[in-house]
This record gives C-alpha cells, structure tokens and sequence, in this order.
C-alpha cells in the first residue's frame, strides 16, 4: 500500500475510536512503553509531543520526569530540519507552525537513548509512515538510540511502501503488544 492510502486509511480507523478508547489505549501503551524504557536502562528520552489522532504522550512523559529520566523533545529549525530541546514539569511550550507544543529554548544537537516516534500508519512487518514530512527519518539517520514508535493497533495495515531513507523502529508498542 503506497504511503498516502496507508495515512488515509490508518486515519479513519483512528478517528473510529472513541475519545474514551484512545484515552485508555494511551495510558496502556504508556506503561507498556515507561516498561521497556526502564528495562533498556535508558537515562535520555526524545519523545513526541503527540496532537490529535495520535497516542498521548503527556502521562509517559510525566512519568519519565518521575523515574529521574532527561526528557527531550522536537524543535523545528527551518525547513526540514529538526533538532531537540531538554524539558522539565516546569517547561512552558509555544506552539509551532504545526500547532504541535516546543520548548522556547534553542535546539540541540544531540542523541537520546531512546527515540520515541509518533506514527500515523504501521504494518506487521514493523515499517511506520508518519505524516510524510520526513522530520524524523532526516534526524534519526544520525542518532545512535534505540527507536520505537507508539500507536494504536487500529492504525495497523497489511503492507507499507516503505523507500531506502524510511528509519524503521526496532519496536512498536501498542494497547495489544510489542510488535519487534
């Protein structure tokens, strides 16, 4: 399935579900996930910060700052270009043109332990398609962490075109499992 049908078809399976499933499989998937960061032994976590129609990331980055873990997150930098920022439970966020929360703070250049990925569609083979700007397969050719992606098992379908450049995640944790 080409990347655009897969989003399409992914999206409406998520919108779907209701407000109160999404709510519930999130803070499963949130566990799950606090669960293998913690049995990686991660000590840095560059996580999304999620928008509509994708798994909330708020309780599993509010556990994380919990557990002593560094939290960071996306900062666009120009066209194409996406470097991170640190986050604290005292950080407050701007939104960026894509209305998605950032920290004020300027980027960094660095690379967390574990790489936290937002996904849009996904297929049993573990490829993930995000919303097609490539933001994230341009920063992660260079990082060196471990990356996993979350998302609903709604947004799961039977094959992805996936192109040489596409980063795929070494797992993808969902409200019925682990996909690896």
């Amino acid at each position: 399935m080409d990347k655009i049908t897969a989003r399409l078809t992914a999206k409406a399976a998520v919108d779907a579900l209701s407000v109160r499933d999404r709510f519930a499989f999130s803070a499963v998937i949130s566990e799950k996930t606090l669960e293998y960061i913690k049995q990686l032994g991660a000590k840095s976590v560059f996580i999304y910060m999620s928008k509509s129609g994708e798994v909330s990331t708020v309780a599993l980055i509010s556990a994380l700052f919990a557990e002593g873990i560094k939290v960071y997150i996306p900062k666009l930098c120009g066209e194409g270009t996406m470097l991170i920022t640190e986050i604290s439970p005292d950080t407050q966020y701007v939104l960026n043109s894509f209305g998605i929360a950032e920290a004020p703070s300027a980027g960094i250049e660095f690379y967390a332990d574990v790489n936290v990925l937002p996904v849009v569609a996904f297929d049993k083979a573990g490829n993930r398609c995000g919303h097609g700007k490539g933001y994230y397969d341009r920063y992660l050719a260079g990082a060196t962490g471990v990356n996993i992606a979350l998302a609903f098992s709604a947004q799961q379908v039977d094959f992805i075109e996936c192109g040489p450049h596409d980063v795929k995640p070494k797992c993808i944790i969902t409200e019925k499992g682990i996909i690896e």
